[in-house]
């Protein structure tokens, strides 16, 4: 497993070529493909990373809803 934060939006043209902190990557999102081809090990089936999506999504969607509810 190998931990990494991509940065999308303007921001990500500031991100350098090979930025770690503290062992995790930063990567601009429009080098996100070219890192990911990069990887090396096994592959990550389709329907393991379909969960990990919905889980993010449904984690993303609540975080929303209470960071909102607190406004």
């Amino acid at each position: 497993m190998k931990p990494v934060v991509v940065i999308w939006g303007p921001a990500q043209h500031k991100v350098p070529d090979d930025f770690k902190v503290d062992g995790i990557e930063f990567v601009g999102g429009r080098r996100l493909l070219a890192w990911l081809q990069n990887l090396s090990g096994e592959r990550v089936d389709k329907l393991a990373a379909k969960d990990a999506l919905e889980r993010l999504k449904t984690f993303r969607s609540h975080s929303w809803a209470a960071s909102s509810a607190r406004k």
